[in-house]
């Protein structure tokens, strides 16, 4: 049976959520371990693929099911001399403050898409009120605000 297949065995017992614990799992443990996964997918009893796939449905993280796989999970772990470098490990405050900055990042696009868009509404409503006016008349450019709406979404879409 192919890795495939019996990953699509697990996954049809998943609820939803249960899925995606699944893929947050995948995603936690390094490559090899998730190998040994799926190889062990495919010759895993129906009992215990039951067992996995209730997990995965109750667990509130993928790192949950993790800790239940190293139980179950019969090969040594692989001993690594140093962490790897592309995996960093970050601290709650980290964690915080990059959720801070996608949150900063968020309402920089939302704000200045909304003065950018206003600006663009003022100034072709007030053209199009001077146009059909008898005699033509004054209208307004809302310059500073499409400008500033601009800066903001610029500064959001870059941070972001």
């Amino acid at each position: 049976m192919s890795n495939a297949k019996s990953l699509g065995l697990l996954t049809a017992k998943l609820s939803q959520s249960g899925q995606q614990r699944l893929f947050e799992f995948l995603d936690v443990v390094d490559t090899e371990t998730a190998a040994r996964f799926r190889a062990w997918l495919s010759a895993a009893p129906d009992t215990e693929l039951g067992a996995a796939a209730d997990l995965l449905n109750r667990s509130s993280h993928g790192r949950d099911f993790a800790g239940w796989w190293r139980t179950h999970d019969t090969a040594p772990a692989p001993r690594t001399a140093s962490p790897s470098p592309h995996r960093h490990n970050r601290t709650p405050f980290e964690h915080l403050h990059s959720q801070n900055r996608a949150r900063l990042a968020n309402r920089d696009v939302t704000v200045g898409g909304a003065w950018l868009v206003g600006g663009v509404l003022v100034t072709l409503g007030s053209y199009s009120l001077a146009a059909n006016s008898p005699g033509g008349g004054t209208y307004v450019i809302a310059s500073g605000a499409m400008l500033y709406g601009l800066l903001r979404l610029v500064r959001g879409l870059k941070a972001g």
